[in-house]
């Protein structure tokens, strides 16, 4: 049965994580897989995370799926291991239905791709360039498969999100169009305008980091000093001085540590800490923005 869709709005979300060493963003195949099934299912969208958890985060969340997975294909490729071909890449996203406000759509595709729902979620901008679907190729795959072979301008609502890796799990759709998570510096070019969307969801993200505690967001629910020094030297672009950080995070009483370490790992355990979300909100009432 065909959905009953708006043909002038979509909603593209850019999806971050981070699995201790990058920041990644959650990519899915332009086209459906022809068997319907994810070639190389532990590469998908769960990929283990949960090295998160362990605060080991040696090993990439995708299981494998870095750039260096594609290499020797077309940019803005993976490979469809079932046809031996080369498949555009984008940003999961879709036509809104008629009579669906932006958010609950947005809520939508982050449940069909992430299976979370209740996560951080922004409205980003309106990329509404009236040559964004110029591509012939891309705009003949969108007529097609959204049965609608009158479009010809698509005004699109971008969003951002952030998730726990050791979270998300399988979906339906993230195996059909295998999502994958790609290190947002090694992301190939992408389908329509979606490049810029990405590159639209970093500054803004590099902004909000330091009037927001978004780093708790993407950090497993117990985390080490030095992940959460990790994530914000990743998002801000610069290293920090490790034993002011350290002094800093001493100070502040919304940064509980625990009476719990590291296990399995070739160093010396390193002790996990937790937000305490209610603390920060009694502070933050006497003091403008968020201080790490």
């Amino acid at each position: 049965m065909q959905r009953a869709l708006n043909p002038h709005i979509s909603v593209d979300c850019v999806i971050f994580g981070f699995n201790g060493n990058k920041l990644q963003v959650l990519l899915i195949n332009r086209d459906m897989k022809s068997d319907g099934a994810a070639g190389g299912a532990d590469t998908d969208a769960t990929g283990g995370a949960d090295a998160d958890a362990a605060g080991g985060a040696d090993t990439d969340a995708t299981g494998g799926a870095d750039a260096g997975d594609i290499a020797g294909t077309s940019p803005g490729s993976s490979i469809d291991a079932s046809a031996g071909t080369a498949v555009p890449l984008k940003l999961p996203g879709d036509l809104i239905l008629k009579g669906e406000p932006l958010h609950e759509s947005a809520k939508r595709i982050l449940k069909e791709y992430t299976g979370l729902d209740n996560i951080f979620l922004q409205q980003l901008a309106v990329f509404d360039n009236p040559e964004r679907l110029n591509d012939k190729e891309n705009l003949d795959w969108l007529r097609t498969t959204s049965e609608l072979p009158d479009i010809d301008r698509v005004v699109t609502i971008a969003y951002y999100s952030l998730i726990k890796l050791d979270m998300s799990h399988r979906t339906e759709l993230s195996i059909v169009y295998d999502a994958r998570w790609y290190p947002v510096d090694a992301v190939p070019r992408l389908i329509f305008d979606h490049n810029n969307i990405l590159e639209s969801g970093l500054k803004t993200l590099r902004k909000a980091f330091l009037t927001d505690p978004l780093c708790f967001e993407l950090l497993p629910v117990k985390f080490t000093i030095n992940q959460l020094q990790k994530i914000y030297e990743i998002i801000l672009g610069f290293e920090l001085d490790n034993r002011n950080f350290r002094k800093k995070i001493n100070r502040l009483d919304y940064i509980i540590p625990l009476n719990e370490k590291q296990k399995g790992v070739n160093h010396k355990p390193a002790r996990f800490y937790v937000f305490n979300k209610k603390r920060y909100n009694n502070f933050k009432k006497a003091h403008t923005g968020f201080l790490i």
